[in-house]
């Protein structure tokens, strides 16, 4: 219970946990670590603004949804790959999976 449980706001969708040798998302061939995690939001427009819902009034209120990713990474990674850096990691991991 608590105040946690009443004022949800988001539902957990997935995690990838790339850090993890054993978990099906981690790919040795690729070389690449980070956390992963998909959450759904719920919002309605006010006034043209974004008023984000407790998950438990989706339904009632006809919330807009939505899912998105929240990334963790290891600092040292995230500077060495930087912005050119993941475009084309992107690249040569879909090569690879292929």
């Amino acid at each position: 219970g608590g105040c946690w449980e009443e004022e949800k706001i988001f539902r957990l969708v997935r995690i990838k946990n790339r850090f993890n040798e054993k978990s099906r998302h981690h790919d040795e061939r690729v070389g690449y670590r980070d956390l992963s995690i998909n959450l759904e939001v719920g919002w309605i427009n006010v006034g043209g603004e974004l008023d984000f819902l407790p998950v438990k009034e989706w339904e009632e209120k006809s919330a807009e949804r939505h899912i998105i990713e929240v990334q963790l990474h290891l600092r040292s990674i995230k500077e060495a790959v930087g912005h050119e850096g993941h475009r084309n990691y992107e690249q040569w991991r879909n090569i690879l999976i292929e």
